[in-house]
């Protein structure tokens, strides 16, 4: 008996851990679309992200996949800034086996009504003075108004210098204290500062 307990104890302390299994694909519309992908040890959570933007041109881009748990958080990242400019990315992280088999989606931009919040805006690309000289309104979760300096990155490239004032999700907001690696587009804050926008267009300036 003794020996039958120390052989089981045994094989399962060595025993491998047993590799997550996700949901693998990039700018696709349909679950069906999607394979199933063996992650690697050291990627420990499934991912999913749908990305929007007309920054760069006008992209939308979605990405399903295997992620590190401290890279990876869930949440929506969006802003609208001056002269129409906005980002929308929604993002999920998990921890089973293909629990990022959602459709994660968007909503339509140009049919997206008002939130009745305003901000002072401005959007400039590369790292250039921004002083805001109009009020624009906030849409959908945009509860707070921000001032972002920073990059949006594309995958592991440089990436696109912004800065802007306008509106932004408290997700958004949270960049400067955990800025997460989710997907191909995400944003790297140089300098982040956020305060609750207003039904009013009198709001502080930064």
């Amino acid at each position: 008996m003794k020996v039958l307990l120390g052989t089981s104890l045994l094989l399962v302390i060595v025993s491998p851990a047993v590799p997550l299994k996700c949901i693998s694909a990039t700018d696709i519309t349909k679950v069906s679309d999607q394979r199933v992908l063996t992650c690697r040890p050291s990627l420990n959570v499934c991912f999913s992200s749908v990305f929007r933007t007309n920054i760069v041109g006008d992209k939308e881009a979605t990405y399903y996949g295997c992620g590190l748990a401290g890279l990876c958080r869930s949440g929506h990242y969006s802003f609208t800034s001056a002269s129409g400019t906005f980002v929308q990315k929604i993002s999920r992280c998990c921890n089973t086996d293909m629990c990022n088999n959602e459709t994660l989606t968007l909503p339509d931009r140009s049919t997206l009504p008002p939130n009745g919040l305003k901000c002072p805006a401005c959007f400039h690309y590369l790292f250039r003075n921004c002083t805001s000289k109009t009020t624009i309104n906030c849409f959908g979760n945009e509860n707070q108004c921000v001032h972002f300096k920073g990059v949006l990155k594309k995958g592991i490239h440089r990436g696109q210098k912004l800065n802007f004032k306008g509106c932004a999700t408290k997700d958004f907001c949270s960049l400067k204290n955990h800025s997460p690696f989710v997907g191909y587009y995400n944003f790297e804050p140089v300098e982040e500062t956020c305060y609750d926008a207003s039904e009013t267009s009198n709001q502080p300036e930064f």
